[in-house]
């Protein structure tokens, strides 16, 4: 049987193909329907824990993805686009003994694969029972019984203010599930950290001690601009120190852009410029030439809780 890591690594192939499509209202919001299978099971254990016991009867097979809601509970609605952080534990639907104990992970809630459908439209709190089909063909039975703890959302993309664009810095345009593209000015590349908000967001505000979610893609200046990295093909955005991005060396997760971040609100789209004297001073990616100037687009999706 393959685990919830497996399934999930089949889905990042899937996802960087597939569009998520944007957060629509909560009234157009469909969950995946219950079954017999997944109404049969039952869970025990204090929510977000690493000790669920869950009960149903064995064998427990099912041909379609099902959920059930164990708890409801009163947080936000995941919606298509989004993305959930939940704790799973993963058991066998032969004999009901844990196969995989109880992890954190972060998904996309989306088409792009059975797991993701899970979290579409599920509600922040609530304690899900799932079945889903991992058989290799059509004519394996196996199935995976999952507990889910669905512990937070996190926004698919920025959704702040959009602001006027700011002169001498490239332009941005986004995909309809927030991928960024740019162009870059013909004029010389800034000398200076330069940096302005593109969606002003209205959520918490960022602070130098917190761990904050980001989307984010780093480009040259160059003509056209050159695509270094980007979390947007993975399968869910990371949770960064704000504290690692700059270093005294300039070694730093992403040098010169702490300044940018650190007191943005979340729900905010930021561009930030940086020239070499201001870039790595050591260990730069073997992909960026050395004296590039870096162009970094981030999108501020949320704040970690601390616990």
């Amino acid at each position: 049987m393959r685990s919830i890591a497996a399934l999930t690594a089949a889905a990042v192939v899937a996802i960087s193909l597939t569009a998520c499509s944007s957060a629509g209202s909560a009234g157009d919001c469909t969950p995946t329907a219950s079954g017999a299978a997944s109404s049969t099971i039952t869970a025990t254990g204090d929510f977000g824990g690493t000790s669920t016991t869950a009960e149903y009867p064995t064998p427990l097979l099912s041909k379609r993805v099902q959920v059930s809601v164990l708890a409801k509970g009163t947080g936000a609605i995941v919606e298509p686009g989004d993305y959930a952080d939940f704790v799973a534990t993963q058991y066998d639907s032969t004999t009901g003994a844990v196969t995989y104990p109880a992890q954190k992970a972060r998904f996309g809630a989306s088409d792009a694969s059975d797991l993701n459908r899970i979290f579409e439209c599920v509600t922040v709190g609530s304690r899900l029972a799932a079945v889903v089909p991992t058989g290799e063909t059509a004519k394996d039975p196996s199935t995976a019984v999952l507990v889910i703890d669905v512990l937070d959302r996190i926004p698919g993309r920025a959704t702040g203010r959009d602001e006027l664009p700011v002169n001498g810095l490239p332009a941005v345009v986004t995909a309809p599930n927030g991928t960024p593209g740019i162009t870059v000015p013909s004029a010389p590349a800034p000398t200076t950290v330069r940096s302005a908000v593109l969606k002003q967001g209205d959520g918490a505000t960022v602070k130098r001690d917190a761990t904050v979610v980001l989307h984010y893609s780093e480009f040259t200046w160059d003509q056209p601009a050159h695509e270094v990295g980007s979390s947007w093909t993975a399968a869910a955005p990371s949770s960064y120190a704000a504290k690692d991005f700059d270093s005294s060396d300039g070694s730093g997760l992403w040098p010169g852009t702490e300044k940018a971040i650190v007191g943005q609100q979340v729900g905010s789209q930021v561009i930030v410029v940086v020239p070499p004297k201001d870039s790595y001073a050591s260990d730069a990616p073997d992909s960026v030439a050395e004296g590039s100037t870096r162009i970094y687009v981030i999108d501020i999706l949320g704040i970690q809780p601390t616990n």
